[in-house]
């Protein structure tokens, strides 16, 4: 077992007052412009809702190598 000087142990959260938010689990929506059907039944929003936040984007499905939709419903796309 190891024993931590004081000063020189490893920081945590807790540390600083802070608690980290849960990330979850991340699903692939749209890979190489296409959605992934699959994906999106598991996903928490449906494919509608995933076209009006990329028409909000001003983003076309044709640009997006990869979009991905985490349980916070938050989209994130990586263009070409």
């Amino acid at each position: 077992m190891q024993l931590w000087k004081l000063q020189k142990r490893p920081l945590n959260p807790k540390d600083f007052n802070f608690a980290p938010i849960r990330e979850g689990l991340s699903y692939d929506v749209i890979c190489d412009g296409k959605f992934v059907e699959k994906e999106i039944e598991k996903c928490p929003i449906d494919k509608n809702e995933i076209k009006k936040i990329l028409a909000n984007r001003e983003t076309k499905m044709a640009d997006i190598a990869l979009g991905s939709i985490d349980e916070n419903k938050q989209l994130t796309i990586t263009t070409y």
